[in-house]
C-alpha cells in the first residue's frame, strides 16, 4: 500500500470507529484495505470486525492513569444487514444483551 498523501491529516487520529453504515459498501475487500490503511498509520478501530467478538472488542486507553474502555455499535434495526455474528463480517450491533453485560 502507498502511503497516504494525506497524512498529515492523520496525525492527530488515534481511534476511529467503523460501527456505521458505510464501512461495507465496498464489501470485504473495502473493509480489508481499510483495517489494512488504520494499521499502516497506527490508528486503534473499533466496531467492526471478522466476527463478533472483533468487532465488539473494545480500544482501552489510558487517561491520567485511568484505564477507559471505549466501545461502538451501530444501530440494529437500521443497519441490521450490516451486523457481525460468530463467522461473518459486520459491524457491532447495539443490542440490549450485549450493553447488559458491560
Amino acid at each position: 500500500m502507498n502511503p497516504p498523501s494525506n497524512k498529515v491529516f492523520f496525525d492527530f487520529c488515534h481511534i476511529v470507529t467503523l460501527a456505521n453504515n458505510h464501512i461495507f459498501d465496498q464489501g470485504i475487500e473495502g473493509y480489508t484495505t481499510t483495517i489494512d490503511f488504520l494499521s499502516t498509520l497506527k490508528i486503534n478501530y473499533l466496531g467492526a470486525g471478522k466476527n463478533i467478538d472483533d468487532a465488539r472488542k473494545p480500544v482501552i486507553v489510558e487517561l491520567n492513569e485511568c484505564k477507559v474502555a471505549l466501545l461502538s455499535y451501530n444501530c440494529y434495526s437500521t443497519n441490521s444487514f450490516l451486523n457481525a455474528d460468530s463467522s461473518n463480517y459486520g459491524t457491532a450491533p447495539l443490542l440490549y444483551e450485549f450493553i447488559e453485560k458491560i
